[in-house]
């Protein structure tokens, strides 16, 4: 029994091989998956990607890299989550779709029952770059609490990069890099958005610099 719940939304348009998908699906998950209208300047293939995991994060976390982040079979707090035939099928319908631009997973994210991961533009290379994500999530998370007041951190964004043309106050021009086409591992460990357990404050950490910053500058 695997006891991952998936949802999927996707742009039916130039979009081919969705019924083997499903099937792929049918074997191993409980999902939702259903088309949704998107407007003519959306380029064909968009997908949102929700993975429900019903442990907390640390719990999945030591679970999966005791594993080797292999990601077959992930056992934590009584559960069980297997994810790789997933990354497996959505591997092959980007394989399919390639006359069309392949996929194109504007958000990816991992709700889990104390935290949200949500990553952008992640189209293929789901197992290299999922395990180097995780284990940095693994390594950070708890540096950000103790440099934040021990703060919880309940969601992370990544990769993020800086619009400044959004200038207006209350607005973050700090976004979700949803379509982000450079997928490597080290894409992914640029730019992190950090909301807290209050919602207070909202960070960007930047790897390179190991300095926080506000996401809202403009108050």
């Amino acid at each position: 029994m695997n006891d991952l719940f998936v949802t999927i939304e996707y742009n039916n348009r130039e979009f081919e091989g969705i019924s083997e998908f499903k099937a792929s699906l049918d074997k191993e998950y409980n999902y939702q998956i259903r088309s949704e209208f998107i407007s003519a300047a959306a380029e064909g293939g968009e997908m949102w990607i929700t993975i429900f995991v019903n442990s907390e994060l640390k719990d999945f976390l030591i679970a999966a890299i005791a594993g080797g982040l292999l990601w077959d079979t992930i056992k934590a707090g009584g559960k069980k989550y297997i994810l790789k035939p997933l990354f497996n099928a959505l591997e092959e319908l980007n394989t399919v779709n390639k006359p069309f631009g392949g996929l194109r997973i504007q958000k990816l994210k991992l709700q889990f029952d104390n935290c949200q991961i949500i990553i952008g533009g992640l189209n293929k290379n789901f197992t290299s770059i999922l395990s180097s994500i995780f284990q940095n999530v693994a390594k950070m998370k708890p540096k950000f609490e103790s440099d934040n007041s021990n703060q919880e951190v309940i969601k992370i964004e990544l990769p993020i990069f800086h619009n400044p043309g959004i200038d207006k106050r209350g607005y973050s021009p700090y976004l979700l890099d949803s379509f982000n086409e450079d997928y490597t591992i080290q894409a992914y460990k640029q730019k992190w958005k950090l909301t807290f357990s209050t919602n207070y404050p909202v960070l960007i950490y930047d790897f390179k610099t190991d300095e926080y910053s506000d996401a809202y500058p403009n108050k």
